[in-house]
């Protein structure tokens, strides 16, 4: 039940860095399916999407140190 719920907030987490990184880069307002062509399609620059990848990856690899270092952490303990 633990886990189910850690894995429940890492997904919300994720969702809610997402959304940052396509506002900040790709100049998207949300994520969210809105059922509209109007609103759930973009034009997005080539410099917006690497930027946007790039940030996604960065935010991956940041989070796979914090959980390896809280590995390691209670492996010491």
């Amino acid at each position: 039940m633990v886990l189910l719920v850690t894995l429940l907030l890492s997904v919300n987490e994720m969702i809610k860095k997402l959304e940052e990184i396509a506002k900040r880069n790709l100049r998207v307002e949300t994520l969210e399916v809105r059922n509209s062509d109007g609103l759930d399609f973009y034009d997005c620059s080539i410099w917006g999407i690497r930027g946007a990848l790039a940030d996604a990856y960065n935010a991956g690899y940041q989070s796979a140190i914090a959980d390896a270092k809280k590995v390691l952490d209670e492996c010491r303990n």
